[in-house]
């Protein structure tokens, strides 16, 4: 009898390419030491998905579907969201505002090191309901979740990243309102 494991170490080796070329392309232009990349592997309806970034870097896998595009991706915002996280004056991200900043700061460092527009979104909820989740610290409102990557590639249009590590909560609720309003 036999037994099947996966990942084969032919999905394995791929994934690993995969990872050490979207390094080799882009670490010329990402302020980090030699980042700590952790795959898994698990059936879902994605290709690839971002884990966490925080001390280290985890992205999921499912080797049932083609995964290199979407692996590729999820690396380049995994180090980016690491970058976030080593330059940031705050060490956790514990608010929806911070949220939004550190998005902002990983799409607009996405541009700059692909020269890659980012597709345009619409808001799905009014701003206001957007801003009252901002301003009151609550829970990730529905709204929020919803439309906090809108909220960041618009902001990302406006600022540069060096700009976006130092905002606070005002400048975020204030951008919102420049553009949104």
């Amino acid at each position: 009898m036999s037994v099947s494991i996966r990942p084969t170490e032919r999905e394995l080796q791929e994934a690993r390419r995969v990872v050490e070329n979207t390094w080799k392309s882009f670490e010329y232009g990402i302020e980090l030491e030699d980042p700590e990349i952790f795959l898994s592997w698990q059936s879902s309806d994605r290709a690839s998905s971002l884990v966490s970034a925080h001390e280290e870097i985890m992205i999921a896998l499912d080797p049932d579907k083609e995964f290199r595009g979407e692996l590729r991706e999820n690396v380049l915002i995994g180090v980016l969201e690491k970058e976030f996280r080593d330059k940031a004056p705050y060490s956790e991200i514990d608010f929806d505002w911070q949220e939004i900043a550190k998005m902002s700061y990983v799409r607009k460092r996405q541009l700059e090191l692909t020269g890659e527009e980012l597709p345009e979104h619409e808001l799905t909820a009014d701003w206001k309901l957007i801003r009252r989740a901002i301003d009151t610290e609550d829970e990730i409102s529905e709204e929020l979740y919803n439309n906090a990557g809108t909220v960041a590639a618009e902001i990302a249009k406006l600022k540069d990243s060096e700009e976006i590590l130092e905002f606070t909560k005002s400048d975020v609720l204030s951008l919102g309102d420049e553009i949104f309003e």
